[in-house]
């Protein structure tokens, strides 16, 4: 091989690297491509996604690429409610980089009271701009493969929005049991089991559309916070 192509591809993988990270939509298309190459990936339900306006998705947590999956399998651009701890990883702080623009951080350290608040205001404040926003009610990765209980987080964020936000149940499927998840050890400390493994993202109807919050001097709010069942998907795994 010519000394000129061993110099091209680490060339054209930093071209890549730089431009998508100056325009993170590109990364979009691209990790769509990759999300098919690695797994047999499957979307349901991907027309219960409103085409446009408000839409807090609510999802299980199972591996540390729930994200990535559902960023390709949403029909439409996300914004993601992250922990803020990941950036504390000078390696994840680096990859987390490219969605910059589509973050927002939930810092829940005892340290920074006021921390919790100002997220959920941004969180709020995203909603109320138009946008589709990705929130992982656990709160943290299952060391079980099973649903854990629900935290607050939503029902806190509805009770900040000032316009009607749909709220749509999703599921990943297949990636317990990847080498991002806790199952059989620690995550990316076990071997592969099985290539193009069967993944899945499960979109199902809205629960409801909540009213928004009455202005200040108005009647009290109608009730925006029942708590959200987990969504019984057909064939769920």
């Amino acid at each position: 091989m010519p000394l000129s192509w061993l110099w091209a591809v680490p060339a054209a993988v930093a071209l890549f690297l730089a431009v998508t990270w100056a325009f993170p939509a590109l990364l979009r298309p691209f990790w769509r491509v990759v999300a098919h190459a690695l797994y047999r990936f499957r979307v349901h339900g991907g027309r219960h996604v409103p085409a446009a306006g408000p839409a807090l998705i609510v999802c299980n947590h199972v591996s540390y690429v729930d994200w990535l999956v559902l960023w390709a399998a949403c029909p439409r651009p996300v914004t993601f409610v992250l922990w803020a701890g990941y950036y504390r990883n000078p390696v994840l702080r680096f990859f987390l980089s490219w969605v910059r623009r589509n973050a927002i951080r939930i810092d829940n350290r005892t340290a920074r009271p006021h921390a919790v608040a100002a997220s959920l205001d941004a969180v709020a404040a995203a909603l109320d701009a138009g946008r589709v926003v990705v929130l992982f009610p656990e709160g943290r990765l299952t060391r079980s493969g099973n649903l854990r209980p629900f935290g607050r987080g939503v029902e806190h964020v509805l009770k900040r929005v000032t316009v009607p936000v749909p709220v749509i149940p999703a599921c990943t499927d297949g990636l317990w049991g990847s080498l991002f998840s806790h199952h059989d050890g620690r995550i990316l400390r076990k071997w592969p089991r099985g290539l193009r493994r069967r993944v899945a993202v499960l979109f199902g109807p809205p629960l409801r559309n909540p009213s928004p919050a009455p202005s200040p001097g108005k009647g009290g709010a109608q009730d925006t916070t029942a708590p959200l069942p987990p969504p019984p998907f057909p064939g769920e795994g």
